[in-house]
């Protein structure tokens, strides 16, 4: 069963992640800025390659025990079979595309990751379940039994590696210079965030994250208390409950992700013409 490493919806989205963290780290940030685009436009709600970027989720952040497991694997199976193939496949041509027009980055798809065989059975194992008939039962059930394991096994991220070379001075010089870029695209906590990220500093970020998820907290509260919109309060109590369950502990890259959306929210909320 073969795994093609460009149409891996997770692999991808790990790759581009580094690719941000490095392109700041080493100055280039109109790189930063468009995988950014890429990200935000390509796996975004409600799109199939979303939908499956989730399943990756449960499999790769998920620690559980075997009986647990076995649940997971049969709940992502009616999941994935619930998915369009056709409009999948088309997204992720799209995204390849996008890749190679706008970063035209080739050595991007040879990042190392080192979850990869993971990954790279997940997809297969996705693949599968899509499209029966193409694998035989028995490649499907030792497929499945690979990744109960993954559940099994306990969950860590890698920090980003920084290349050798790169000094305390020149990561100010290019935070400086990432900040006047980006000015109108980032808020000062996103910035602080992508650089703990990048460094791989996860004992900073934590309070950090813990700083962004109290005041935002704050935010909305404040925010309940001068509303008088029935449709808004009801939001706000939905969005503060999502607030709260985020855990500024956990330093992996989808979650920092979250942290960035949150540095958003709170930039809105506080901006002018919010009524």
């Amino acid at each position: 069963m073969k795994h093609n490493k460009k149409r891996n919806a997770a692999l991808i989205y790990e790759q581009l992640i580094r690719y941000i963290s490095r392109s700041i780290i080493e100055g280039r940030y109109e790189k930063a800025s468009q995988a950014k685009r890429v990200l935000s436009e390509h796996y975004s709600k409600g799109s199939e390659l979303y939908r499956e970027f989730r399943l990756f989720n449960s499999f790769m952040r998920t620690h559980v025990d075997e009986f647990v497991a076995r649940k997971i694997v049969a709940e992502a199976r009616r999941a994935a079979e619930n998915h369009d193939p056709a409009r999948l496949e088309n997204e992720k041509g799209h995204l390849i595309s996008a890749i190679n027009r706008e970063l035209n980055e080739s050595s991007l798809y040879d990042m190392r990751i080192p979850e990869y065989r993971d990954l790279a059975t997940i997809q297969i194992l996705l693949n599968a379940w899509r499209s029966p008939g193409k694998s035989s039962p028995s490649e499907v059930v030792q497929l499945e039994e690979k990744v109960v394991e993954i559940l099994k096994k306990p969950k860590s991220t890698p920090a980003v590696v920084v290349s050798e070379g790169v000094n305390p001075l020149s990561l100010k010089l290019a935070k400086q210079k990432f900040i006047q870029s980006t000015s109108e695209s980032f808020t000062p906590e996103q910035i602080t965030l992508i650089s703990m990220a990048a460094k791989g500093n996860e004992e900073q970020l934590k309070p950090i994250l813990g700083k962004i998820k109290e005041g935002t907290l704050k935010r909305m509260d404040d925010l309940k208390s001068v509303e008088s919109s029935e449709i808004v309060l009801s939001k706000i109590g939905v969005v503060s409950e999502a607030v709260r369950s985020l855990d500024p502990g956990d330093t992996s890259s989808e979650n920092v992700s979250k942290f960035l959306v949150l540095g958003k929210l709170c930039e809105e909320i506080s901006g002018e013409g919010n009524e």
